[in-house]
């Protein structure tokens, strides 16, 4: 073999030497990074394409800011209101020390959340979180689809309640608005003279919540109007027409939230 073929031959084989000594002797650091490296693929002109993601999920909501020490939270109550498979929580708080600037927040299980302030009234002693309730079609399929309404109790008078719809739309905490484009709002309480109450249910493959007024007949009887309600969106409207009808009594609904999830009224 000609001398300049058997150097070259030696000159390899001692730099593999030095290769395989150097990966030997690297650091524990070392090796972790040429691990991240390799979890880089890239294309065949070479440009990233992807890189291994070891930092855990990333909400894409924006974080809560902690409540102030003035802040006396009233009621909380816990439901997958974004449709993610996660539970989420959801607050109504007031701007202390005295019951005033009354808030809904809501912290979602994926991270992040939103804080919303409910629509003065000055009346109202007390904004609390009843539960909630699917709204809309029967088969909502899709993302983002599925999220359900919340009940909140907004107000309070002399024999009745305020009741408000809000739901979850993206990162934000909304109220469900009428076709006039003001903020939902049912009446539910009992007197001698009048009856309201809500009743949920399915109507034409819709989920809708039913509003039921009565006034005592001057004749007889309660004189009841009955008005089906469905969502779109984040838009509440009249799902067919209003029945008028006449009883003997009041409506059971009378006083009462029926039949919708697992929404309570508190006393």
């Amino acid at each position: 073999m000609p001398l300049a073929l058997v150097l070259l031959a030696l000159l390899g084989t001692s730099c593999s030497r030095v290769a395989k000594l150097d990966v030997e002797q690297a650091s524990p650091a070392s090796t972790a990074a040429a691990a991240s490296t390799a979890a880089v693929s890239t294309n065949p002109v070479g440009a990233v394409t992807s890189r291994a993601d070891t930092s855990g999920p990333q909400p894409d909501c924006a974080q809560l800011a902690p409540l102030g020490p003035a802040a006396v939270e009233s009621s909380s109550y816990t439901a997958d209101l974004d449709a993610d498979g996660l539970s989420d929580r959801v607050s109504s708080y007031a701007v202390g020390p005295a019951p005033g600037d009354w808030h809904l927040r809501v912290s979602f299980g994926a991270g992040g959340g939103s804080d919303l302030v409910v629509a003065d009234n000055p009346a109202s002693d007390r904004v609390a979180v009843l539960g909630s309730a699917a709204l809309g079609p029967q088969a909502q399929p899709g993302p983002g689809e599925g999220r359900p309404a919340l009940f909140v109790w907004t107000g309070s008078g002399a024999s009745s309640r305020s009741i408000g719809l809000y739901r979850v739309d993206g990162c934000d905490l909304v109220a469900l608005l009428s076709a006039e484009g003001g903020p939902v709002g049912f009446v539910v309480g009992a007197s001698l003279g009048h009856q309201e109450g809500l009743r949920c249910a399915v109507v034409d493959g819709q989920h809708v919540v039913i509003e039921i007024l009565s006034q005592a007949s001057p004749v007889s009887g309660y004189e009841v109007t009955t008005r089906a309600y469905s969502g779109a969106g984040n838009e509440l409207s009249v799902q067919g027409a209003a029945v008028q009808t006449t009883s003997a009594g009041p409506p059971p609904e009378g006083g009462q939230i029926v039949g919708c999830g697992d929404v309570q009224p508190k006393g």
